[in-house]
């Protein structure tokens, strides 16, 4: 991952914070992504270090445009033919090429032969909206940000985004680190998780029933409940594929089997495939309720899949 940085991440809080200066972006609902921008070669970058030229050659065609030397944050979005940003379609764009992918560019880390990662967030997008502006390009897309976080997260529920981040506008960028200078507002409840194994297919469905998921407290794999919904035919068998190089023993330290599928056919898996989940809420023993299967996340370790629970936030 050369000349990039590991990307700045935020905390998932429950409430907006009560004082201090802050601005609010739209959350997108795609793959994070550092580009870097050096003598006229671009290499884009997922958050595990991934190169992601080949997967969409549209965003590195159309940063060569830019001035300067750069390196540049943002989340890499997919939008269908309807105009509607969809994470599905992100991932099978490699197989479909259809709808639109776009970049979006939310801050400026290095400008020139220059390191800005230690001015404040305002005066980087100062200089970011300064360099990707006039463009006027339909695949890099500058990202607005407002004072009113209350007021977009209300035209996020109505309009169906992911949710809204929060970002103090004077903060420095803090490559790799998670902390409460950026916060994450959720719509609704999400959370990566580890296929973990799956159950024996019943009545029409082919390949598989439903997938066991699994996160980890600390340094233990645990049982976070199954999900049967939310999959295309193509999920199906693509997963299905993906599946059958890691069947393994059971990755829990408890006695999963035992306790929940004593009388079910259940597959195992090395911990190594990672999904997104949407879900209705935490049961008391730290399952999901009404778990549906949003997509796969490529751009995510297993070992960085731990369970998020919203924190309650006071500053």
């Amino acid at each position: 991952m050369k000349g990039a940085y590991a990307p700045m991440l935020a905390v998932l809080v429950d409430d907006f914070p009560s004082s201090g200066d802050w601005v609010y972006e739209k959350k997108f609902d795609g793959y994070r992504a550092i580009a870097v921008i050096q003598a006229g070669k671009v290499s884009l970058y997922s958050r595990n270090g991934i190169l992601l030229n080949n997967n969409y050659p549209s965003v590195p065609a159309a940063l060569t445009k830019l001035p300067h030397d750069c390196v540049l944050d943002g989340e890499v979005i997919h939008i269908d033919k309807a105009g509607r940003e969809t994470f599905q379609g992100l991932q099978q764009y490699g197989q479909t090429r259809s709808g639109t992918i776009q970049y979006c560019v939310f801050d400026l880390l290095k400008l020139g032969r220059q390191d800005i990662t230690h001015l404040p967030l305002l005066q980087r997008k100062e200089l970011l909206a300064t360099l990707v502006k006039p463009l006027r390009s339909r695949v890099i897309k500058y990202v607005e940000h407002v004072e009113d976080g209350r007021k977009l997260f209300a035209q996020a529920e109505s309009e169906g985004w992911e949710g809204v981040i929060g970002k103090r506008a004077n903060v420095t960028y803090l490559p790799g680190k998670r902390t409460d200078y950026f916060v994450k507002i959720k719509t609704s409840k999400r959370q990566e998780a580890i296929i973990c194994g799956y159950t024996a297919p019943a009545g029409s469905r082919k390949h598989f029933g439903a997938l066991l998921l699994g996160v980890y407290i600390g340094k233990e794999l645990h049982y976070a409940g199954k999900t049967g919904t939310g999959f295309t035919d193509l999920d199906l068998k693509e997963l299905f594929q993906k599946m059958q190089p890691l069947i393994g023993p059971m990755p829990f330290a408890e006695d999963v089997k035992k306790k929940y599928y004593r009388n079910v056919d259940v597959t195992w898996l090395k911990p190594a495939l990672v999904c997104e989940i949407k879900f209705t809420e935490w049961t008391g023993d730290m399952r999901m309720r009404h778990p549906s299967f949003q997509g796969l996340r490529t751009d995510k370790k297993a070992k960085e899949v731990i369970l998020e629970l919203p924190k309650r936030i006071g500053v």
